[in-house]
């Protein structure tokens, strides 16, 4: 029976390390662009070791019947406007149900950011995002 405790105790003492590493928030310059029916939140960026973790949200806007987006397009943007990297996430479903409009996009990427570079993020509709939003959009610094 010791030798369980012991077991128990060396594992217990492994859980706090595996809890308390959590990804690093980088303050990175993100925006993001909506349309008349939906709006696009800027991604929160974390780095990991795998690269980049980006994480945010879109909603229904308010009497909007309109298709849900199928997806984001997310693009890496270098200092002088150039699109470095694309990668395009899943977008579940936004609702056309009062209690549900919103719906988070996530995608662990293997990019790394250089000084100057931000994260652009738009609804795949196979373009380009908007170099500059419209006003449908929500920005972070």
């Amino acid at each position: 029976m010791a030798g369980w405790r012991h077991l128990i105790v060396s594992l217990a003492a492994l859980v706090p390390v595996a809890c308390t590493t959590p990804d690093v928030g980088q303050n990175v310059p993100s925006e993001a662009a909506g349309t008349s029916n939906f709006d696009l939140t800027a991604p929160a960026v974390y780095k990991t070791p795998h690269g980049l973790r980006l994480i945010g949200r879109a909603c229904r806007r308010h009497g909007s019947s309109a298709l849900s987006p199928q997806g984001v397009r997310l693009e890496q943007v270098s200092r002088t406007g150039e699109v470095l990297h694309i990668a395009s996430v899943y977008l579940p479903n936004l609702s056309r149900q009062f209690d549900q409009p919103c719906s988070s996009y996530y995608a662990q990427i293997g990019w790394t950011l250089e000084e100057g570079e931000s994260i652009r993020a738009c609804f795949d509709d196979r373009k380009a995002c908007a170099v500059t939003p419209p006003t449908a959009s929500i920005s972070k610094p």
